[in-house]
C-alpha cells in the first residue's frame, strides 16, 4: 500500500498507531488506485514518521470488527466515525519505509502541524533525557497518555486525581491565568497604558496566542480542543462585556467543536 500519513503517530507503551490516507495498492503485479484511510498498527516505536509523510508498507487488510461480547466498547464503530474502514499490522518494522518526507498532500497543507510535530518531538525528547517521571510528565504537556503503565494509571484513578493525565479545562486554565497575569503585571509598570488602554480585556486578548499553542502542542485532544474553544469565546464574550454568560460560552463551544468533529461527542 502506498499513501500519506493523515495525522501524527499515537504512541502506547507497547505499539504505535499510524492514520494513513492510501492512494493505491500493489497487488498481484498491478497497481491499483484506492482511497480512504488506513490504521495501522506496528509493535514498539515508529520513530522519524511526520504527517505528510509518503510512505509503503506491506501488511494484511481487514475491516475493523468488534469481538461481540455484551456491552463491550464499540472498537469497530469508533473507526468508521472517524472515516477508518481498513486496519493492518505491521509484522515487521522492515516492512514500512518512507518514501518521501512530507509536505503538501491531497488532503491539507501539512506544513503547520508538521512544524507543530517537530516541537512536540523535541519537547518529548528533552523530557525523557531529563526526567524520571517522562510518562506523566509527557501526559501534562503534550497529551500523550499511551506509555503510563496500568499500575501508576491505577493510582491516579484511585486517588481520585485522574482527570490531571487529560490535558483540559485546568490545564488551558492555568495557561491562560498566567499568561494575564504577566501582561497585566506588565501593564501596570506603566501609567501610559493603563490610561491608554483596558488592561485587563488587553491582557486577556493578548494571553489567546499562547492558550491555542499549548492545545497545538498537545495534538488538540477532544478536551483540549472544548478548553482552548472555550478560552478563547469566553476572550471574545468578555471583550463584549458579555464574559459572564457562561452557559452560552459552553453552548457555542460544543456546537463549534461538533461541527468540526461530530464524533467528539
Amino acid at each position: 500500500v502506498e499513501g500519506v500519513i493523515a495525522s501524527p503517530p499515537v504512541f502506547t507503551v507497547n505499539t504505535t498507531r499510524l492514520l494513513i490516507s492510501a492512494e493505491g495498492l500493489n497487488a498481484g503485479g498491478k497497481r491499483i488506485k484506492t482511497t480512504g484511510l488506513v490504521q495501522l498498527s506496528s509493535v514498539g516505536r515508529l520513530e522519524g514518521f511526520m504527517t505528510g509523510d509518503r510512505v509503503r508498507f506491506v501488511a494484511r487488510l481487514k475491516e475493523p470488527a468488534n469481538f461481540g461480547n455484551p456491552g463491550e466498547y464499540d472498537f469497530g464503530g469508533r473507526l468508521n466515525m472517524r472515516g477508518v474502514f481498513v486496519t493492518g499490522f505491521l509484522k515487521d518494522r522492515r516492512f514500512l519505509v518512507k518514501v518521501k518526507d512530507g509536505g503538501y498532500s491531497p488532503l491539507y497543507d501539512a506544513g503547520l502541524r508538521r512544524f507543530t510535530e517537530q516541537i512536540r518531538e523535541r519537547v518529548r525528547v528533552f523530557i525523557e533525557k531529563n526526567s524520571g517521571n517522562a510518562e506523566v510528565l509527557k501526559s501534562l504537556i503534550i497529551a500523550e497518555q499511551g506509555g503510563i503503565e496500568a499500575g501508576l494509571r491505577d493510582a491516579f484513578v484511585k486517588t481520585g486525581t485522574a482527570h490531571i493525565l487529560s490535558i483540559s479545562g485546568m490545564h488551558v486554565g492555568v495557561v491562560a491565568l498566567f499568561f494575564y497575569n504577566l501582561f497585566l503585571f506588565a501593564f501596570k509598570r506603566s501609567e501610559r497604558l493603563l490610561l491608554a488602554l483596558n488592561a485587563k480585556k488587553t491582557a486577556a486578548v493578548m494571553a489567546l496566542p499562547f492558550v491555542v499553542a499549548y492545545g497545538m502542542l498537545a495534538g488538540f485532544p477532544a478536551p483540549a480542543q472544548r478548553a482552548v474553544v472555550m478560552a478563547v469565546v469566553f476572550v471574545i464574550a468578555l471583550a463584549f462585556d458579555r464574559g459572564r454568560d457562561f452557559y452560552n460560552t459552553l453552548a457555542l463551544s460544543a456546537l463549534l467543536i461538533l461541527v468540526i468533529a461530530p464524533y467528539s461527542v
